[in-house]
C-alpha cells in the first residue's frame, strides 16, 4: 500500500489532502491483489474528497483475516449505491460540498 501511496503523491494528486497509512503484519503473499483494491479506493477518496481533506488506509490482521479500511472526509455515498459498491461501473455524482465521511471496509 505504501508503495502505492507513494507512486499517486508522486503524480501530485494527494498535494492537497492529507494521506496516512496504517499497515502493521501485511501479508505479502497478498500485496499486489490489496495494491489494487487499495489504488481503486484511494483513487475514489481522492474524487470524492475536497482538498484539505483527510483519507486515512489501516490494514492488518483481525481474526485471522486481513481487514482493509479506508476513511475520508469526503461527500460519503448516496445510500442507494451502497449495495451496489464493488460492482463494475458504479459510480456516485460528485458534490462541491461535504455532507457526510465517507468510509469503505473490505
Amino acid at each position: 500500500m505504501t508503495r502505492h501511496v507513494s507512486s499517486v503523491r508522486a503524480t501530485g494528486k494527494m498535494q492537497d489532502h492529507i494521506v496516512t497509512v496504517d499497515e502493521p503484519g501485511l501479508d505479502r503473499r497478498r500485496h499486489i491483489r490489496i495494491e489494487q483494491i487499495v489504488g481503486n479506493l484511494v483513487s475514489n477518496a481522492l474524487k470524492y474528497t475536497p482538498a484539505g481533506g483527510r483519507i486515512t488506509i489501516r490494514v492488518g490482521p483481525e481474526n485471522g483475516q486481513a481487514v482493509l479500511s479506508i476513511e475520508d472526509t469526503g461527500v460519503g455515498m448516496a445510500p442507494h449505491l451502497l449495495a451496489r459498491v464493488f460492482d463494475l461501473f458504479v459510480q456516485s455524482e460528485r458534490r462541491s460540498t461535504a455532507t457526510r465521511a465517507g468510509s469503505a471496509s473490505v
